[in-house]
């Protein structure tokens, strides 16, 4: 996701990230301290000096194909720039 996003940015740095994790991918999927590994590297890659803010939701709606579906592992990221 990070090399995805870095590519959108074209070289650019983020000015502000939004990050909204599932609840899922909380305590229930990782571990704290394997949690906070992988936001610390993820963070690194995409904008270190960028401020990062959002929260654990209990799971996002969005399409797959045609249909929408309920997705509660998944992470949705925004980075302005």
């Amino acid at each position: 996701m990070a090399a995805q996003i870095n590519q959108q940015l074209g070289g650019n740095q983020p000015k502000l990230v939004l990050h909204f994790d599932c609840v899922s991918r909380g305590k229930t999927m990782f571990r704290d301290q394997e949690k906070l590994r992988i936001l610390r590297r993820f963070r690194q890659e995409v904008g270190p000096e960028a401020p990062w803010a959002g929260f654990l939701t209990y799971g996002e709606i969005g399409p797959v194909g045609k249909h929408n579906c309920y997705h509660n592992y998944s992470a949705v990221v925004l980075a302005l720039s």
